[in-house]
């Protein structure tokens, strides 16, 4: 006895929808490093300084490129795993 298997008809593919736009790890990184290159120069702009981290020290650049280090940045190992849920 054969069954009659009705056979699905093709849907659309799934996938992005029309006018939504989705935000990717690629595309999100760009923004980021973008905008924070942007703020940076605002800051030095503003105030004629940024602190920032470097080769683990947080530094005051001067807009001049004259860099002051503030402090020594102590990673514990403990801290070192970050664990989300």
């Amino acid at each position: 006895m054969a069954k009659n298997i009705k056979k699905k008809k093709a849907t659309k593919k799934s996938g992005p929808k029309k006018g939504v736009a989705y935000l990717t790890k690629r595309a999100l990184t760009r923004a980021i490093t973008k905008g924070t290159k942007n703020e940076e120069s605002d800051a030095i702009d503003l105030l004629g300084y940024t602190v920032k981290e470097d080769n683990g020290w947080v530094i005051r650049q001067y807009a001049s490129g004259q860099k002051e280090r503030i402090s020594r940045i102590n990673v514990s190992k403990s801290s070192s795993t970050l664990v989300l849920d």
